[in-house]
């Protein structure tokens, strides 16, 4: 389109250029020349004109096609790039929740660990609270039997023994209530 419209002006001019010659070679009077050649001189001035404008026309209407296109390149690049944002976000998140999960598994794992431990102490507190419980009582027999015992001992003994039943009671609600946690 371009090409047709600069051969049309070149073809234009030259032929302009040519009427300009003969007119200097006829050495025409500016008062004498017809109304006809005026008309064709203001016909190509205007076709002259159309062409340039029409020219501009097309060059403005290639500029604002490669306006929109980039325009929308960029628009299409911003988009790209939200969408790479979110994604990286929502991996991120994701990471982060896995993360917190192996956290909380792993404290999960601790507290019965330590629930364990905890329940064994105690079962080994009360198994060693029943053998001293066991020895005062066989103590106690014995040394009744044998009447070595002041009242007054045997009532010291005997104190020991129900201090000793009501620790052994305490530690076994304990257990049940750890034990019973664990679950």
């Amino acid at each position: 389109m371009k090409n047709l419209l600069v051969t049309l002006v070149l073809c234009i001019t030259a032929v302009a250029s040519g009427f300009a010659q003969e007119e200097s070679e006829q050495e025409f009077d500016v008062k004498t020349t017809t109304p006809k050649v005026e008309m064709q001189n203001e016909d190509m001035q205007k076709t002259k004109l159309d062409a340039s404008k029409k020219e501009q026309q097309d060059e403005l209407a290639m500029l604002n096609k490669e306006e929109k296109k980039a325009a929308k390149e960029l628009k299409d690049a911003k988009k790209a790039e939200k969408i790479k944002k979110k994604e990286a976000k929502r991996k991120e998140k994701d990471k982060k929740k896995k993360e917190k999960a192996k956290k909380a598994a792993e404290k999960e794992v601790k507290r019965k660990e330590k629930l364990a431990k905890n329940i064994s102490k105690r079962k080994g507190s009360i198994a060693k609270n029943e053998t001293k419980l066991r020895k005062l009582k066989s103590k106690l027999d014995i040394d009744k039997s044998k009447g070595k015992l002041s009242p007054i001992d045997e009532l010291k003994i005997n104190q020991k023994i129900s201090k000793l039943d009501l620790s052994i009671a305490k530690e076994k609600a304990k257990v049940v209530k750890l034990e019973n946690m664990n679950d």
